[in-house]
């Protein structure tokens, strides 16, 4: 196994989006997060786009060494943004649940078809970041939980 998922053309695009139809956006990110590629909606609060990232990369770090909690890199981001280490917990917390909602894909290219396929309107893009107390935070959920 490699670190693929941190190098596949990794460009990310982290965005806060719009859309009436948030369930066929959701079919839509689902169907478009194949092999490498991924493509996660989260609700639209200030303190889950701080975890996005960190998020990310653990979800990439836990498929690398087989430790991921789940079957999935979206999942996997979902529990750890969500600092739950249950999806039903995680998706109460952070998921999209209305019109306006933040997007992240690893890849610009594959979130621009995204957008186009699913008729999403952009808001406001975000500049991804990475921060330590963040970042350490995230990665030590299961400490937390236990």
């Amino acid at each position: 196994m490699d670190l693929e998922f941190l190098t596949h053309n990794f460009d990310p695009a982290l965005c806060l989006c719009e859309s009436e139809k948030l369930k066929e956006v959701v079919e839509l990110s689902e169907k478009m997060s194949q092999g490498k590629n991924v493509i996660q909606l989260f609700g639209s609060g200030n303190q889950i786009l701080k975890r996005i990232i960190p998020a990310y990369i653990n979800a990439a770090l836990r498929n690398y060494d087989g430790s991921m909690h789940t079957r999935s890199m979206r999942s996997e981001m979902m529990i750890l943004v969500s600092g739950k280490m249950d999806i039903a917990s995680a998706l109460e917390l952070c998921g999209a649940r209305d019109s306006k909602f933040i997007v992240f894909s690893n890849d610009r290219r594959i979130f621009d078809s995204f957008v186009k396929k699913g008729k999403i309107r952009v808001l406001k893009e975000y500049t991804p970041s990475l921060e330590l107390e963040v970042a350490c935070d995230v990665a030590a959920i299961e400490l937390k939980n236990e």
